[in-house]
């Protein structure tokens, strides 16, 4: 009887670390993928989704389009405000970006004010008006609750496949579009 007890309760132990052990693994795993600060996907998630979406199409031959996105002016909200008050703002744009994509979206940071929205099945014609929605939606976004006067836009550069040969040259020129955004006068939606 004692030696079934002691059976049962190490067995139980044994459950319990194994549940534990699972939690700890799926925390690893959510912190590898996961930018800390606002929950998107971080660029390690976002580069295997990249790569994943040109196997894809190049099987598929459907179109897909890239859209870099920064925030405007983003160094003078963390010089004039505080650094607490620029978090907040890219949790923001965080929040606009991931309710307004169209779900199939992969919507992701890449690292300080950086942003990237990965578009399958879009042409560049579609992801150009993707991105005027968002860039609009982030435009009339209130982030007076973050702090008094606080207006918060986004600059977009847009490329997609296959008018780019590779991944890396859709970024490329989405990086190259978003540029050209941020010299005309930001808050504004390029095509590269």
């Amino acid at each position: 009887q004692r030696q079934s007890e002691r059976l049962l309760r190490v067995d139980a132990e044994r459950e319990q670390l194994l549940t534990r052990l699972r939690r700890q693994t799926e925390d690893f795993e959510r912190l590898a993928h996961e930018d800390p600060l606002t929950g998107l996907p971080n660029r390690r998630r976002f580069d295997e989704a990249l790569a994943h979406e040109f196997a894809r199409s190049r099987r598929s031959g459907e179109p897909w389009s890239l859209a870099m996105i920064d925030i405007d002016h983003f160094k003078q909200v963390n010089d004039r405000y505080s650094h607490a008050v620029g978090d907040e703002a890219l949790r923001a744009v965080a929040d606009v970006l991931r309710t307004h994509d169209r779900g199939m979206d992969t919507v992701a940071r890449l690292g300080g004010e950086e942003f990237a929205l990965l578009m399958p099945h879009t042409t560049a014609e579609q992801a150009v008006g993707v991105c005027e929605r968002l860039r609009e939606a982030m435009r009339s976004h209130d982030c007076g609750g973050i702090a008094p006067g606080l207006a918060v836009t986004i600059s977009i550069g847009v490329a997609a496949w296959p008018e780019h040969a590779d991944a890396a040259a859709v970024m490329e020129a989405a990086d190259a579009a978003l540029y050209r955004a941020k010299a005309r006068g930001r808050d504004r939606v390029m095509a590269g």
